[in-house]
């Protein structure tokens, strides 16, 4: 009876230490949900970001508290929305979890991105904007299917398919 009892005692201890380091581990997760609560977005997305450097520091808790690390990079996200950091809401949705709706917040980023950019009004404008967004390789073969594009719509025309 008392080999039960010492070590039920020692899995209790283990249990309570293992529980007060993940507290004291998890903090910044906390003073960012308190600094989110109390609106204050920079001190949150600082707290954030020293969470996630803890969290790429020891992957397998990524894999233990799955619901902690989603809850902290998707409220990291909608800070950096909020604070119109639409750059940063796409990269860290990038390699964001799932579970942290990173789509969504890519797609409102990419969305308020492409209505604050200046308007396109012709071609050339279109084209130049579409170049800046990707490397020349993608560039380079952007231009050529828009050129076939023209010479399918020119033989169109040509056969009276087209008017």
């Amino acid at each position: 009876m008392k080999v039960v009892g010492s070590t039920l005692v020692v899995i209790l201890l283990a249990t309570g230490l293992a529980l007060l380091g993940y507290a004291r581990w998890s903090g910044a997760i906390g003073a960012a949900d308190r600094d989110l609560a109390n609106g204050d977005l920079q001190a949150a997305i600082a707290n954030y970001q020293i969470a996630e450097g803890r969290f790429e520091a020891l992957p397998a808790v990524k894999q233990v508290v799955p619901g902690e690390h989603a809850r902290a990079i998707s409220n990291h996200l909608w800070a950096l929305y909020r604070l119109q950091r639409y750059d940063e809401v796409i990269d860290l949705a990038q390699k964001a979890p799932p579970e942290s709706t990173p789509h969504f917040w890519s797609a409102c980023a990419f969305f308020q991105k492409a209505s604050v950019e200046e308007k396109l009004e012709t071609l050339d404008d279109i084209y130049r904007f579409a170049v800046e967004q990707v490397s020349i390789a993608r560039g380079q073969l952007l231009e050529l299917t828009i050129v076939g594009i023209l010479v399918f719509e020119l033989i169109l025309f040509f056969m009276g398919i087209m008017t």
